[in-house]
């Protein structure tokens, strides 16, 4: 596509708001239409190409929908962080914190012992399981029925992940509200 004519910082925010206020998707003759001033179509096409390039809008065959919103990235950041640390604490190989550097696995204060094997594990605040070791230590300390001996047991780490997960989905409903 040559280019004659680019837009305007000032065309460009106007297109952003009015896509920003819609709140359904629009196809480009009825975005036009919601513009204040007219724009030409190479010009609008341009700036939804940037749009969409910069994550910001979905253009697709049905139409085009914003989609940035920068408290959902935070959040989606957060909750991202917190799995990792979640996955990293009390049960489990843990999780490989310096990848690509590591391929080792990190877990903290590690307090799961499997049934057949009570005890397993000296308590210490930082494990390192070697990613060379794990299938010898699945196999060794491994519980195949572990959803069952922690979730269906009513284990301490299942009722606090219960707790967390009723509060986090309390929580999205009353963000999306």
């Amino acid at each position: 596509m040559q280019i004659i004519h680019y837009p305007s910082l000032k065309t460009v925010l106007m297109v952003e708001e009015t896509l920003k206020k819609s709140n359904n998707l629009l196809n480009r003759e009825q975005l036009k239409k919601k513009l204040p001033t007219k724009i030409m179509h190479q010009t609008l096409n341009l700036i939804l190409k940037y749009l969409e390039d910069s994550g910001k809008i979905l253009d697709g065959r049905k139409g085009i929908l914003w989609i940035y919103n920068p408290s959902v990235s935070v959040l989606f950041g957060l909750c991202s962080l917190s799995h990792f640390i979640h996955d990293s604490v009390g049960i489990g190989w843990g999780v490989q914190w310096l990848s690509p550097f590591n391929k080792n696995h990190y877990s903290f204060f590690y307090v799961y012992s499997p049934p057949h094997v009570p005890n397993a594990f000296p308590s210490q605040l930082v494990y390192e399981w070697k990613y060379e070791e794990l299938d010898e230590l699945n196999q060794k300390y491994g519980d195949s029925n572990w959803l069952r001996n922690i979730y269906g047991k009513m284990h301490p780490f299942a009722l606090a992940e219960s707790i967390v997960f009723i509060a986090a989905v309390a929580g999205l409903y009353l963000y999306l509200k």
